[in-house]
This record gives structure tokens, C-alpha cells and sequence, in this order.
């Protein structure tokens, strides 16, 4: 895409956070606003790519593993090389010493989480116009160390046509241990994400990872079908962050014919017997809803549900997402063809051959 600032992507935007949803959130708003952008998961990774990749402006998060943010910054102003490059520390509204450290060590500019991504990106702008053509000459005058022709390779995950995530696979109960590192022990749960929509598939404890996350973001509108009530499939849900803070807002989908109502299977969690907290104490905008024949839109995913052979109401879902045009030539008669739409089913639970002893190709 044409770049408004450079023309050429020829300025440059490092952004060091260890929570990838939010370093590709930031990263995607940055490249929408014309900038070429490099993401480090750890704060080693940030001092190579500050000067491998060399950026305009470095966006840093204080809690980093590896190298503390504020150990971090303080190496790149000791480094004749890096010391001139905008720095906008991230970092949340308690870290008081924190951020008074950072002003001491000159950071164009702070922001405090949650924030949304394109006050950031205005923020960088900024940062990147007070630097001036007086820093860019100086740093000419710096004598560069050799580099290496063999750069690290940085894989970019195409998400224009949507991805999906699996926070939790297992059924019954949540396990640990080295047998179950692939996967993950966490029961049931997976996100699908296309454009600014995210839709979750039920609540197993996959879901409290989920919400730690999100819970570093913008609040947002979120949409939570749950397959069935089973306890691996809802466990997760009073330990999910974004319940409990304002500016969210949570619909849960499910399916009727159970002896109680969705809610009142979600808030029989929070029975002082069993729970400490009560689900008056969530925050956010909490609504029920019934799935059934008709399909749901959200945003431009279409989700349908079937039943399946499972004790009990037992719903899969299928989502379907759009289909796109590209423009592949220089005319619009030659030049365009139809990407087509993909489509993505959750069936977690179904004895498909429940009862039938024959060949299952029979």
C-alpha cells in the first residue's frame, strides 16, 4: 500500500511487547498508517533488532522478559548508535517507580495500557517529527559496526483471511505435565478472528489465558458460543479477565432444552459455596442468548449451529467468512479474481458411531 509518511516504508517502528496479540495489534495499526514495523518478543531480541533493523521509533513495554524494559532503555541511551531513537514506554497505570525511572532516562513520550492502537500511532508520529533532520545527520557521524549479510528471518503471518487460535484441547479436566507440551493441558477453547470481530468457542480453562490478554487491550465487543455446559466446556469462564472489567461487552450463546437456563448454569459457577466471587462482581455487559435454525452474523462471519450425538443439548458450530476481490493487473476487466471464502467448523464433542459396533466404512 502507498506510504503516506515515507512514500517507501522507509520509516521504521520496532515494537518490543512479549503479549503477541497485542505487539501484532500495534504492529498492524502502525503498517496501516504507512510505517515498516519489526516485532521483538523479549527485551534481548530488542537491543539486536535496534540496530539490525534500525528503527525510527522503538515502542517499549517495561515488563519484558529476559532484559526489564528499564534495563532495556537504559542500554540504548549508553549506546552512541541507539541513544537518539524515539523510545514510547508502555507500562500500566501502578508502576509508579517504573515510570519515574524512565523519565529520568529521557523517553519521548509514555502511554499507559489499556490504550488504543491509533492513539499510538499518532503518538509515534510525533515522537518520530521531534527527532529532525539534526538527529538523523548526527548519526552519521557514528561509525557503524560491520554487519553480517545473514539477517534473522522474521516470519509475517498473513491474517487478512482470518485465523483461529487453540487456547485449550483436552476434554474432562485441565492436566500439566511434559506429556501434554504440544497441545497444552487447558480443556476447551479456540478463538476465531477476522478483521476487528473475534468470536470464542466455549469457556474450558484455556479461556483465563485468553482473557489475560485481552485484558491488556481496548475493551471490546465479544462474542462466546458455547458448545455445551459440561464442566470442561465452562470452567474457565469465572477466571476470564474481561468479564470483570468495564467497557467490555460479553454475549454468551448456547442452546436451550437444558433443565435450567444458559445464565443460570453460568451463575450456579458462582455459588458462595463453591466460589468466592459472585457474578454481580463482574464488570462488564454480560448478555444470554439462544442459538438456533436461523444463522448469526458478526461482522462479516456468519455462524450456524447443528446438534450433535452427545448427552445432553450439544451444539458445533460452523463460521464462514467472507470471499475477497484482488486486483491483479493494471485493468479492472483482466485485473481481478475472486478469493474464495473459508469456512472453519468447533465440534469438540460427538460419538458420531455411538452404539454401532460395524465397520465404519459401512
Amino acid at each position: 500500500m502507498p506510504n503516506s509518511i515515507g512514500g517507501d516504508n522507509s520509516y521504521r517502528v520496532l515494537v518490543a511487547d512479549d503479549v503477541k496479540v497485542i505487539a501484532q495489534s500495534i504492529s498492524w495499526a502502525l503498517e496501516e498508517a504507512g510505517y515498516k514495523t519489526a516485532i521483538a518478543r523479549d527485551g534481548e531480541e530488542c537491543l539486536e533488532l535496534a540496530r539490525s533493523f534500525d528503527p525510527h521509533v522503538i515502542v517499549l513495554d517495561l515488563m519484558m522478559p529476559k532484559i526489564h524494559g528499564i534495563e532495556v532503555l537504559r542500554r540504548l541511551k549508553a549506546d552512541d548508535w541507539t541513544r537518539d531513537i524515539a523510545v514510547i514506554v508502555c507500562t500500566v497505570k501502578g508502576y509508579r517507580t517504573e515510570i519515574k525511572k524512565a523519565k529520568q532516562l529521557g523517553v519521548s513520550d509514555l502511554i499507559i495500557k489499556p490504550f488504543d492502537p491509533q492513539d499510538l500511532v499518532a503518538r509515534v508520529k510525533k515522537a518520530n517529527s521531534r527527532r529532525g533532520v539534526a538527529t538523523a545527520t548526527a548519526k552519521l557521524l557514528v561509525q557503524r559496526e560491520p554487519r553480517s549479510e545473514n539477517t534473522n528471518y522474521l516470519p509475517r503471518l498473513d491474517t487478512e483471511g482470518g485465523r483461529f487460535q487453540l487456547w485449550g484441547t483436552r476434554g474432562s479436566i485441565p492436566i500439566s505435565g511434559p506429556d501434554f507440551i504440544r497441545h497444552g493441558g487447558n480443556t476447551s477453547c479456540m478463538t476465531l478472528e477476522y478483521g476487528r470481530d473475534l468470536i470464542i468457542f466455549d469457556a474450558g480453562s484455556g479461556i483465563r489465558n485468553l482473557g489475560l490478554e485481552l485484558a491488556r487491550g481496548t475493551p471490546r465487543k465479544l462474542h462466546l458460543f458455547i458448545t455445551h455446559t459440561h464442566w470442561d466446556h465452562i470452567q474457565g469462564f469465572p477466571f476470564f479477565a474481561p468479564a470483570f472489567i468495564p467497557g467490555f461487552e460479553i454475549t454468551i450463546y448456547g442452546a436451550s432444552g437444558f433443565n435450567k437456563n444458559l445464565e443460570s448454569l453460568f451463575r450456579g459457577q458462582f455459588d458462595p459455596d463453591y466460589f468466592p466471587i459472585q457474578m454481580e462482581n463482574m464488570d462488564a455487559e454480560l448478555e444470554f442468548a439462544y442459538v438456533g435454525d436461523d444463522t448469526i452474523q458478526v461482522g462479516d462471519i456468519r455462524i450456524s449451529c447443528a446438534f450433535t450425538q452427545h448427552p445432553g443439548p450439544t451444539l458445533c458450530y460452523k463460521a464462514e467468512l467472507p470471499g475477497e476481490t484482488e486486483q491483479t493487473g493494471k485493468t479492472e476487466l483482466t485485473g481481478k479474481t475472486e478469493r474464495p471464502g473459508k469456512t472453519i467448523a468447533f465440534v469438540p464433542d460427538n460419538e458420531v458411531f455411538q452404539g454401532y459396533m460395524g465397520r465404519p466404512q459401512d
